[in-house]
């Protein structure tokens, strides 16, 4: 029974032909549709709108949002945002751009550490389950820095890899683990800059941490093989006798006593693997790249920006929950099943089959060591900090996906690779996943948005491949799951974020009040008014007004903006209009409109736009209900 059909021994022919395969994929479940859903409050608002203020003051320094110092993360996505501003104009589309372009190009990296490590083939797969993984794709088409970030790290890692290897595929770590040349390092280092700028020390320290943590490994592991073979060497002139009377010890002992020296060398190989990573050289390229800007906001902020981000971003998240975002140390496994879907169904398995390879030994075990670190670092540093989220350990995601990878690329050839009853147990999660959506999503959105229960057919992608795959499995058609689920996944990813995305993100109140404060200014007034808000986030506000936004602490500060301003706006949910704000407000200050309040858990709140209307009531009366 075949194995391999022949659109698989194409691509084993057409090595080259790989990342042409990974970029069309990323790059249409990155860009389709990119612009067809507003700005998702909280980041992605305070982002697009952070880079529109910096383009307006032809300014590329100091990030500010609303007219305040932005302190949340350093400027590279901001830069790109402008230059994307630039080109297609202050849009969605434009916002989103550069973490689409980020994920496009962190796929081909991926592609090349697959190559490296193990062949073209797993390079391919691993490049389109990173592009076709759920929470990937959501950091690829949202306006937030994590897709900066994970090619800041891709890249780091990839050019580590390429230094430690041949030319031929699979060749990683075979002659070293430690870059031998100036230039190569210089290149790991300066992607590392990359990430400074994109994040911040994160970028730095986790990739290091990694690359120190595999090569002490590698190396400690050589130095226990090497005292293995000397111990061996029985000397012709000890007497037999005397090997026959020595006690052979227990397993446990042995097992315990090799794990001792494993321990022993691992840690007297971690001081001298640590300089021969030249950390000097390192960080004055570091330093070379990132440093400028960071200098430059330090100076131009007296210090303000540099002690905010330094303190809260990163040491105050580290040691506590911040924004209520907290979570138990094993947060991020239920995460990257979800985070990970569709591959989070073979992903478990794919790291048990990878230790188990990497501790035996053989012609792969240091490229699924590295693998290991790599998602051991960057996740288990996560669970043990205060503050969770989701998107925290996305920069393990292209490990995952390597990992596998290889996992299935081997399938295909050793049927026995993975147990047939877990594959079938796939299948019917991955159907349980179908019904999930096909039921669930109408009852949400009957609750949310009752106009979309058509919804529900993304349910339909899942709930097809499911029983395809089975079948092709059961009658031994290996690649042919494999294109199942390569195109289920494609699918799944369009569906839900291309399309359904922008039915679920029409339904945001931002921009529509906006438009009727923009309509009222151009028709009635021609002058900047003032707008406000009242218990209610400014974020997508700011960015959609085009304009410093207020938001009102109290009540009193609302009366005093109509007060001071003929010509005010306030957006504030009805209820505190009617329970705070209706009797401290000038009688001609009314509801101008309202829309429902976008996901509220009863589907009943609406938010208001507050305005006078004597003016305009004959125009707007179609806008008050």
């Amino acid at each position: 029974m075949a194995t391999r059909s022949l659109w698989w021994n194409r691509l084993a022919r057409l090595p080259w032909s790989a990342p042409w395969g990974v970029a069309l994929v990323a790059a249409v479940v990155a860009f389709a549709n990119l612009g067809g859903a507003g700005l998702w409050d909280e980041d992605e608002s305070r982002n697009a709108a952070c880079a529109a203020e910096m383009l307006a003051r032809n300014d590329w320094v100091v990030p500010m949002f609303n007219g305040e110092l932005r302190t949340a993360k350093p400027a590279l996505l901001y830069w790109w945002q402008i230059a994307s501003y630039q080109i297609f104009g202050i849009n969605e589309f434009a916002a989103r751009v550069p973490s689409a372009l980020f994920s496009v190009l962190t796929c081909l990296a991926v592609w090349w550490i697959g190559r490296q490590l193990y062949s073209a083939r797993v390079g391919l797969l691993a490049g389109i389950m990173l592009a076709t993984s759920l929470m990937f794709t959501v950091a690829a088409r949202a306006a937030t820095p994590d897709g900066g970030l994970i090619l800041g790290v891709t890249l780091t890692l990839a050019l580590y890899v390429a230094s430690c290897s041949g030319r031929e595929p699979g060749s990683f770590g075979k002659s070293t683990v430690i870059p031998s040349t100036w230039w190569q390092m210089a290149l790991v280092f300066a992607a590392m800059g990359w990430s400074m700028l994109a994040k911040g020390p994160v970028g730095v320290m986790l990739p290091s941490a990694i690359m120190g943590l595999f090569a002490a490994l590698v190396r400690s592991r050589a130095a226990v093989e090497l005292n293995a073979k000397q111990e061996s060497r029985v000397d012709d002139s000890v007497d037999a006798a005397v090997a026959e009377i020595t006690p052979e010890p227990s397993p446990a002992r042995s097992a315990w006593n090799g794990l001792a020296q494993r321990t022993s060398q691992f840690l007297l190989a971690i001081g001298p693997v640590a300089w021969a990573f030249r950390p000097l050289f390192g960080l004055a390229v570091i330093a070379l790249v990132a440093a400028p800007w960071y200098v430059w906001v330090h100076a131009r902020t007296n210090g303000e920006w540099t002690q905010a981000f330094f303190w809260n971003e990163n040491l105050n998240r580290f040691q506590q929950p911040m924004e209520r975002h907290g979570g138990a140390i094993i947060y991020y496994l239920p995460a990257i099943l979800i985070g990970f879907f569709p591959w989070s169904l073979f992903v478990v398995w794919a790291v048990v089959t990878a230790a188990r390879q990497a501790w035996r030994g053989g012609a792969l075990a240091k490229s699924q060591l590295f693998l290991l670190c790599w998602i051991g670092v960057w996740i288990g540093l996560f669970s043990l900090a205060g503050t969770k989220l989701p998107s925290y350990v996305l920069p393990a995601y292209p490990a995952l996906a390597l990992l596998t990878a290889a996992l299935l690329d081997g399938w295909l050839t050793q049927p026995g690779l993975i147990p047939p009853r877990l594959l079938r147990a796939s299948w019917l999660v991955l159907g349980a996943v179908g019904v999930t959506f096909a039921v669930g999503l109408p009852m949400l959105a009957s609750r949310f948005f009752p106009s979309e229960g058509i919804l529900g057919l993304l349910g339909v992608i899942p709930l097809l491949a499911a029983p395809a795959a089975w079948m092709a499995q059961s009658a031994g058609y290996r690649t042919r799951v494999m294109g199942i689920m390569i195109a289920g996944a494609i699918s799944l990813s369009l569906g839900m974020f291309a399309w359904g995305a922008a039915r679920v993100g029409q339904h945001q109140n931002s921009q529509r009040l906006l438009a009727v404060v923009e309509r009222h200014v151009r028709e009635y007034v021609q002058v900047t008014p003032r707008i406000g808000t009242y218990r209610h986030p400014a974020s997508s506000v700011v960015y959609y007004a085009r304009q410093k936004v207020e938001a009102c602490p109290n009540a009193a500060a609302v009366a005093q903006l109509f007060a001071d301003a003929e010509q005010a706006f306030v957006i504030t949910p009805l209820e505190r209009y009617q329970q705070e704000l209706r009797d401290k407000l000038p009688p001609d200050v009314e509801i101008l409109s309202r829309e429902p309040l976008f996901l509220h858990n009863d589907g009943q709140t609406e938010i208001v736009l507050l305005g006078r209307v004597p003016r305009i009531a004959e125009k707007f009366q179609g806008l008050r209900r």
